[in-house]
């Protein structure tokens, strides 16, 4: 039985393929916003290694007259490793935001975004930038000011908006986040002429929906098995850190843990098969069906019917390794997982890891993974990523 299913946002599953086929109507930002791009095509890369599934949404809206998402999901080596779930279109979302739970769900999240700071914004600036170039359209109402927010358009006459409305939710949304954002899209994108009504509707329109579709698509993967791991976007992150931070089980099918170098190391550990761009993902395949990750799939499913069965012990060694690693020079963003894995750490002599590997090899190679994380950050690790996809370095 699949007991580790790692559930991945289509928005991240875009990124990925952005940058692999180097799609043109997002080429002007993907360099400004390479951090997001860095994260998601980390994300996907940990998703493909660690998980015994890697489930996704399957909607993807076109980007421009391409689709990047799509032809990532649909290559036949990736069939039996991707699990696309179906999320429903923007008239069956409208319609959830009237169910009261639903709804809930989401105004919370409306009204946690007004509570970032600064700092935390970043990856909503990104957002937008892409969001104008792939989906503000080229309506005659965006040049036009004072209409009914609800006239305004984003479309064109061969793409169909998927955004949904709801003032009561959009009203929520402070005056101080409107302005940031909007004043990003005017000095990142040729978006300069749109008025700032439009604008503004942009804004709160899209993170409605933008809200709104993880709620829809965590309900519609509400009965993954046991154990299974959602990375959310990175905007979304920052508003479930935002929400979840005073009840950190509110959300978590076992407890989160805090993984620092993990999921960016995954990441390195192909590029150091691939060598270049054309190669990465036979090398994402080749290094998933290697024999170090095949065991500690197996090590991590083990693990989950441990958890489920109430032992934990193993579980907080390797939280408090993961915590020892991120004390150090490393300082790069923790990532929430809500999947467990183990380690027996606090033994380090050669025969001791002899025996592990013997006898437990799924230990042994997330053991020497963990160990091996540490020196992932900076630009020494920037520049290895450079050179297999040039856009993403500094």
């Amino acid at each position: 039985m699949d007991h580790r299913a790692v559930i991945l946002d289509g928005i991240t599953v875009q990124h990925v393929g952005e940058v692999f086929y180097e799609t043109g109507t997002t080429a002007a930002v993907r360099k400004q916003c390479r951090r997001t791009y860095l994260r998601s095509m980390e994300d996907f890369t940990f998703g493909f290694l660690f998980g015994e599934t890697l489930s996704l949404s399957g909607r993807m809206p076109p980007v421009g007259d391409e689709t990047p998402g799509g032809n990532l999901i649909n290559r036949p080596e990736h069939k039996e490793v991707l699990a696309p779930v179906e999320m429903g279109q923007p008239a069956a979302i409208e319609e959830l935001l009237q169910e009261e739970r639903f709804r809930s769900s989401v105004e919370q999240d409306m009204k946690a975004v007004n509570e970032l700071l600064g700092s935390e914004l970043e990856p909503f600036r990104h957002f937008y930038l892409r969001e104008v170039l792939a989906y503000l359209g080229n309506h005659a109402s965006l040049w036009e000011s004072n209409l009914d927010p609800s006239t305004y358009v984003f479309e064109t006459k061969d793409r169909k908006s998927h955004y949904v409305r709801s003032p009561g939710l959009q009203g929520l949304v402070h005056n101080s986040f409107t302005r940031d954002m909007t004043t990003a899209i005017r000095n990142g994108t040729a978006a300069k002429d749109v008025s700032d009504d439009a604008l503004t509707e942009f804004v709160t329109r899209v993170l409605l929906t933008h809200i709104a579709n993880y709620w829809a698509f965590d309900r519609a993967v509400e009965d993954h098995p046991h154990g299974s791991a959602r990375l959310p976007h990175v905007t979304r992150v920052a508003i479930r850190q935002k929400v979840d931070a005073p009840n950190p089980e509110k959300h978590g099918r076992l407890r989160r843990l805090v993984y620092k170098g993990i999921v960016p190391h995954a990441l390195l550990r192909v590029i150091g098969v691939a060598r270049g761009k054309e190669f990465f993902l036979d090398a994402l395949r080749e290094t998933r069906d290697s024999k170090d990750f095949t065991e500690i799939r197996r090590y991590l499913t083990e693990l989950v019917c441990q958890l489920g069965a109430g032992e934990r012990k193993d579980a907080d060694r390797l939280f408090a390794e993961i915590n020892r690693k991120g004390q150090g020079s490393f300082q790069q963003e923790s990532f929430q997982l809500s999947v467990p894995v183990v380690g027996g750490f606090g033994v380090g002599a050669d025969l001791i890891d002899r025996f592990q590997r013997f006898w437990n090899p799924g230990k042994y190679y997330l053991r020497q993974l963990i160990r091996d994380s540490a020196y992932v950050g900076g630009p020494e690790y920037l520049n290895r990523i450079a050179g297999v996809f040039p856009e993403l370095g500094e």
